[in-house]
């Protein structure tokens, strides 16, 4: 008898970049390593960067999330050098099948399993998804990625080009964050 499930096995195409070693979080809500890319912040000292830095393209009902206490923070050449390596952009855009949020969750989970794999990190990136409306998209909600870097500066991550923007790029009506 045949069984109605299909096995899916496989992995994540790409390959992984050198991680710098683990950093351990101190007393600070920012701790940083000398001489290190990479930085580890605490969900709440994040939370309070986002609400700042976002003021005004966030929705009143606005949902931040965080899966975690502490993230890291890579510098913007760690992120980029992820991106290249990705594959996620490869795929063919297809309407309500693998749309922008589908781009935007093989994004994140490339970036899960980066820090998964590079074993040297104690943290997971600080990488997640938004929705929101964005100078380069003429949709109403697109949603995208986003992304911390270790100088403290909020990007956002286009899934199906691998772009990074700049914060000021989002025109507002962000309405969920999750990381």
């Amino acid at each position: 008898m045949s069984s109605p499930y299909i096995s899916a096995r496989g992995r994540l195409s790409g390959t992984r970049i050198a991680a710098i070693p683990a950093i351990s979080v101190d007393e600070a809500a920012l701790a940083v390593r000398p001489g290190s890319p990479g930085r580890i912040a605490t969900s709440q000292w994040l939370d309070r960067l986002i609400r700042t830095t976002l003021a005004g393209r966030l929705t009143e009902a606005a949902l931040l999330r965080f899966g975690a206490d502490s993230y890291y923070l890579p510098s913007r050449r760690e992120l980029a050098l992820i991106l290249r390596e990705s594959q996620a952009d490869r795929k063919a855009h297809m309407l309500e099948r693998y749309d922008c949020d589908d781009f935007a969750y093989a994004i994140k989970g490339e970036m899960t399993a980066h820090a998964y794999d590079t074993g040297e990190l104690r943290y997971g990136l600080c990488v997640g998804l938004a929705w929101g409306r964005f100078d380069w998209m003429a949709t109403e909600a697109h949603a995208i990625n986003w992304a911390i870097t270790s100088d403290e500066a909020v990007w956002f991550i286009e899934p199906q080009t691998d772009d990074i923007y700049p914060f000021e790029r989002c025109v507002g009506g962000i309405r969920l964050l999750l990381v």
